[in-house]
């Protein structure tokens, strides 16, 4: 009787899913959302299946109405895929303020194109782009896309207000986790909140959001997602590339990117007499803090950033041997390499995650990956410890 109820309860979710929100009429929407509004999120459903440790399937329905030029960018459709993250658009449509349909997105009108960079020489990140070309206001746009995971790190999240000026009617976010229970889940100014609804029937959950004002941007604002309504999910163990994980504290997080890095240091490694300035630095110098300097030039001057995002190769530099042979290597490479050119020298130092260029701290009691950056640590024994950025060719010794 127990699992026919969750069957049902999964069935309703489905069924409204399905049906909610047909009517794209602006008249349907209630008049306290308009204001300081520059598009109105109608309805946006998140359902996110988590199938096994390497294995999980998002599904998202989102319609958006946009109210002026203000917000064209919300309606603007931009999702990353690679091999590990297989994205089907399943539907594209614009709709005129009465909810009329006077466009349906074509697959030959979505734009696909690599996603590298300037600075990047290899990656297998791709990017699906539809911009709807509407010159009436208001409209309304319609997607309907899934993403298939092959190996997952970091699991769904679901901030449902996405940007300030933006009013939300309704956003919900179900995690299915019938066949893999075992992550956490940390919600963010939701307990207290009496616009959020929640429900549970066995290890099926939901969180629905309704009927959220828009927030009007002022200078100096911090992030919506450490101010508005949130749930995020991080799983205790994972899987990526068939190389397993385990994230429950961030001991064990560590341990996998100490992991991925020894994994790489143990191929063909050179010695310091392969290097005429490692051999001779011990005569120009017995101050670890003058020879950490010299090496740190020495990388400025030999190596340049390039990106490879390929496979693991995204969360795991490659080998040493290959940066002092080629020449160049990522955040990743470059700061394992003057790591281990510093560490063949005789001075310590340690391979640093940050989180660069954000105005939000790290989440210090919740273990999930934050991190988009990696830099080297020196701590030194008589001198303040000395932090490397190691893709710029440039900047002093120390600086950040």
């Amino acid at each position: 009787m127990y699992r026919l109820g969750k069957l049902l309860f999964i069935l309703f979710i489905f069924l409204f899913s399905n049906s909610y929100c047909q009517n794209y009429n602006i008249s349907s929407i209630p008049d306290s959302l308009y204001e300081n509004a520059n598009s109105i999120i109608r309805t946006d459903i998140t359902n996110f299946t988590i199938n096994a440790i390497d294995n999980a399937l998002l599904e998202e329905h989102l319609v958006i109405t946009i109210l002026n030029k203000s917000g064209e960018n919300n309606g603007v459709f931009y999702e990353y895929y690679d091999p590990f993250r297989i994205l089907k658009i399943k539907k594209a449509n614009i709709y005129d303020s009465s909810g009329k349909l006077i466009k349906k997105i074509k697959s030959k009108d979505i734009k696909d194109f690599s996603a590298v960079s300037n600075s990047s020489k290899y990656d297998d990140n791709r990017v699906k782009y539809i911009k709807p070309l509407v010159t009436h206001y208001p409209y309304t746009v319609e997607y309907l896309y899934t993403i298939q995971f092959k190996g997952l790190i970091n699991f769904k999240e679901w901030h449902p207000v996405s940007a300030y000026d933006i009013a939300v009617e309704k956003s919900s976010f179900l995690i299915d986790a019938t066949n893999f229970n075992n992550f956490r889940i940390k919600k963010i100014n939701i307990n207290n909140d009496s616009r959020i609804s929640y429900s549970k029937v066995d290890n099926v959950y939901k969180w629905e959001l309704s009927g959220f004002k828009a927030i009007e941007s002022e200078p100096y604002s911090l992030y919506l997602s450490e101010t508005t309504p949130g749930i995020i999910i991080a799983p205790n163990e994972f899987s990526y590339d068939k190389h397993e994980g385990k994230m429950e504290n961030w001991k064990e997080f560590g341990n996998w990117f100490l992991g991925l890095v020894s994994e790489i240091n143990n191929k063909n490694p050179f010695n310091k007499e392969d290097i005429p300035l490692l051999f001779a630095i011990d005569s120009l110098t017995n101050d670890p803090y003058e020879k950490a300097k010299i090496i740190y030039n020495y990388v400025q001057s030999n190596t340049r950033y390039v990106s490879v995002q390929l496979g693991i190769g995204g969360w795991q530099p490659f080998p040493v041997n290959k940066v002092n042979e080629l020449g160049y290597g990522d955040c990743k490479a470059l700061a394992n390499y003057t790591n281990y050119l510093l560490n063949i020298s005789g001075i310590k130092s340690f391979y640093a995650l940050v989180k660069a260029n954000s105005k939000s701290n790290i989440d210090k009691n919740f273990t999930y990956n934050q991190f988009n950056h990696v830099i080297l640590c020196i701590p030194f024994e008589n001198q303040d410890t000395v932090w490397l950025e190691c893709t710029n060719q440039n900047i002093p010794f120390g600086y950040l």
